[in-house]
């Protein structure tokens, strides 16, 4: 990551750039009061992170067996807080993405993320990921790590390909 916000975006291609800065725009404009807001108590809230997750997607709900479910509800409850970042964005107080981050030596690695399709006009979803991007250079993370998979907002976002070799 680098030192600013401000030098992220220039990082961006120019239509990535436009594109996210267009989006917010269009969150402020459209939804007007919207926040950003980290889970103090994240046993309490991992439901509705588990909930958004499966609205997202029709394959995070095959994803999220009853084994998977039960392992985000212990890491909820057992992860250090200084470690496990649970976060929503919420648009005039009702929760309509999130994501479930791990912090780890400067480095900021997503972990999963969930989203209220009735939202997607909005873009939150990839608003969220963004936010938490400028929330890890505030904090002068060095690192924000996607971590696996190809999706296409992460490459929006500035992501490149890191090929892991076993020897």
């Amino acid at each position: 990551l680098p030192e600013t916000w401000h030098d992220y975006l220039y990082r961006l291609s120019h239509k990535n750039r436009h594109e996210l800065r267009r989006k917010l725009r269009r969150l402020e404009k459209l939804a007007g009061d919207f926040e950003i807001v980290e889970s103090k108590i994240p046993a309490r809230d991992i439901e509705l992170f588990l909930s958004l997750m499966k609205k997202s997607r029709p394959e995070k709900v095959l994803f999220l067996t009853p084994e998977r479910q039960l392992f985000f509800k212990t890491i909820s409850v057992q992860m250090p807080p200084e470690v496990l970042d649970l976060t929503f964005l919420k648009i005039k107080k009702v929760p309509v993405a999130a994501i479930l981050g791990l912090v780890g030596d400067k480095t900021y690695y997503l972990y999963n993320s969930g989203f209220d399709p009735a939202y997607r006009h909005l873009s939150v979803g990839l608003i969220l990921n963004a936010l938490t991007i400028k929330r890890a250079i505030k904090r002068r993370f060095k690192i924000y790590d996607f971590m696996m998979g190809d999706e296409h907002y992460k490459y929006q976002l500035g992501a490149g390909d890191e090929f892991v070799y076993n020897i």
